[in-house]
């Protein structure tokens, strides 16, 4: 993500609008985000799905680290680390939700299995009021 927001960064010239859909399951890119937030009126929309936090009692699966491409075996039946997963989501939604409150960027959350149409008109009425000037 952090490559695709350095790209939006050397590509825009001119203030835009600018709205990044993601599922911001990633690191390193708050710096190059407060950056567009500061050049262009950013709108973030997080995608969620529940199924990424709630994962079910597999056993042992295969789980490929990031950081140094090995793979891990990781028991899911194991409570601790079906709460590591569900406390890293909240913590990475805390982090996002007060990064746009700091920046002035707008910030929808929209989990998959429920109707994103209300939000979105929400989150559009909101921006429509408070005009930012582009």
């Amino acid at each position: 993500m952090n490559e695709a927001i350095l790209y939006t960064l050397n590509m825009l010239k001119r203030r835009s609008v600018v709205i990044l859909i993601s599922d911001f399951i990633d690191e390193g890119y708050y710096h190059n985000l407060k950056g567009l937030a500061r050049r262009h009126d950013l709108v973030i929309i997080r995608v969620t799905d529940k199924r990424e936090t709630q994962l079910p009692k597999l056993g042992l699966v295969p789980v490929l680290d990031k950081e140094s491409s090995k793979t891990l075996w990781i028991n899911t039946s194991f409570g601790g680390f079906r709460n590591k997963i569900k406390n890293m989501a909240s913590d990475n939604f805390q982090e996002l939700s007060k990064f746009s409150k700091r920046n002035q960027v707008n910030f929808v959350n929209i989990d998959t299995n429920e109707d994103y149409v209300p939000k979105l008109l929400k989150l559009f009425k909101v921006r429509n009021k408070s005009f930012k000037s582009v």
